[in-house]
């Protein structure tokens, strides 16, 4: 009994602190995020601990995103990352739902769920259970 309890224990923690399951992941032709992204803010982490701002950083961070797949992360107008990316599906664990993420080409840069877009605000997270979500706004 003592195994099968430490068992599903393990099995509960490990489903509670994974992100997202890539298995399900599903090609999505969406082309509305296109155009330039400005970064103003990301909140969240363990205790929602951390708020960070371009103020707060010092990094001023603008996001391309192109109708051709291409991406570049800019940081005090500087290129810091570029690549390709797809939007896809994904069944999040946590939640049940399924989300759109954006998946980058580039191993450094972690794939960020889309939360919402609502008209020129764009709100991305990271979707872990102590994860951060940060907003972006269309120039």
């Amino acid at each position: 009994m003592k195994k099968i309890s430490v068992l599903l224990f393990s099995v509960c923690m490990a489903g509670l602190f994974s992100s997202c399951s890539k298995k399900d992941d599903i090609p999505v032709a969406d082309t509305s995020l296109a155009g330039t992204w400005r970064w103003t803010n990301t909140d969240g982490g363990i205790a929602a601990h951390i708020h960070d701002t371009p103020a707060s950083t010092g990094k001023e961070v603008t996001l391309v995103l192109g109708n051709n797949n291409q991406y570049a992360f800019y940081t005090n107008a500087v290129l810091s990352s570029s690549g390709t990316f797809t939007i896809l599906d994904r069944q999040c664990p946590h939640t049940g739902s399924s989300k759109q993420y954006i998946d980058f080409s580039d191993p450094a840069d972690t794939d960020m769920t889309i939360e919402t877009v609502v008209t020129s605000t764009l709100f991305l997270s990271d979707d872990f259970m102590d994860g951060t979500t940060s907003r972006f706004i269309r120039l």
